[in-house]
């Protein structure tokens, strides 16, 4: 009697436990109800473009696209510079030398390795043959006492065009050639260190996410003329030209249209936004068209005319997407 009421009793949490499995909560199949979210589900991976297109290999092509004009052309490991000649720039009839490079273009590539710190020269270097023929400066025009500067802490600097910390992803030496005169405008210390050293971090972290990027600055002169000179001819200095702005456009690969995005921006070198961050990029936007406009450039001269009117005259709403963040393609230096 007693073995029978212990095998019903085995019987009923058989039966029991058999219930409770066919009541238990189900997962909801197919698209959730109206007002009810349902599950939460992983979004999909962004489309950066950066799985479809591989970092490129073999040697590096500064100017593909082939800037113009093309004066006292020099050629570094990381970049290449057309340098003002002593031509009649502010059209007076005279032959003059701002000191400035004209245009600087380079292209950058994707690092999945940050290249480690190295310190910066004491002195920038000149070259020899543009020294001596007074084209250009050298190291001494952009020279101030430290008394002088702590007095202006937004005084003149001398300003990257192409970035060390992008050179030296093509190792020591190719950032260590960053430091000449001939890669460098004055440019106002607060825009230097604010506003543009944060356009050249997107920058490297584009060409970290699609994998190649080209890059194409220099200055703006209103009326082709400088807004003031910088050097002390009493000194014995070569005065070198002040812009007013600095224009960047940035270039790369895509698969649709022409084969071919770009953004342009002008940058004034005085805004009241620059004392500090967010920067808003988005103000300084516009076309190709404008910055040639500006400066008496021509770019895009190896494409059809046709690609280059497409490709000039627009002008971008948006920056492009930076999935990764900055870390990659900057650092504070």
């Amino acid at each position: 009697m007693r073995r029978r009421a212990v095998w019903w009793l085995l019987a009923l949490a058989a039966l029991l436990g058999a219930v409770l499995w066919v009541m238990r909560p189900q997962e909801p199949v197919g698209p959730a109800p109206l007002g009810h979210a349902g599950p939460a589900a992983t979004p999909p991976a962004p489309d950066t473009g950066a799985r479809r297109r591989p970092t490129p290999s073999g040697p590096y092509d500064h100017d593909p696209f082939r800037t113009l004009p093309r004066e006292e052309m020099r050629s570094f490991t990381a970049f290449v510079v057309s340098f003002d000649g002593s031509d009649d720039d502010d059209g007076d009839g005279r032959p003059d030398s701002l000191r400035v490079p004209q245009w600087v273009a380079y292209e950058l590539r994707r690092l999945a390795t940050p290249p480690r710190r190295r310190p910066r020269p004491s002195q920038w270097a000149t070259d020899p043959d543009l020294f001596r023929r007074g084209l250009a400066a050298n190291d001494a025009s952009y020279r101030f006492p430290a008394a002088v500067r702590a007095r202006q802490p937004n005084g003149y600097v001398r300003g990257h065009l192409a970035m060390k910390w992008h050179a030296e992803r093509q190792g020591p030496e190719a950032g260590r050639q960053t430091h000449t005169v001939l890669n460098a405008v004055p440019q106002r210390a607060d825009f230097n260190r604010g506003i543009w050293e944060d356009l050249e971090c997107r920058t490297g972290a584009w060409a970290d996410q699609y994998g190649q990027v080209w890059v194409i600055t220099g200055p703006v002169f209103a009326r082709r003329a400088p807004r003031a000179w910088l050097g002390e001819t009493a000194r014995g200095e070569r005065r070198v030209a002040i812009p007013g702005a600095l224009f960047k456009v940035v270039v790369r690969r895509t698969d649709e249209g022409d084969g071919l995005a770009v953004l342009a921006w002008i940058y004034p070198q005085e805004d009241p936004a620059y004392r500090q961050p967010p920067w808003d990029h988005r103000r300084f936007l516009t076309s190709v068209d404008e910055v040639e406009a500006q400066t008496g450039l021509d770019f895009f001269s190896a494409l059809p005319a046709a690609a280059q009117r497409d490709l000039e005259a627009g002008v971008a709403e948006q920056l492009w997407p930076v999935a990764a963040g900055l870390g990659a393609g900057c650092r504070q230096d």
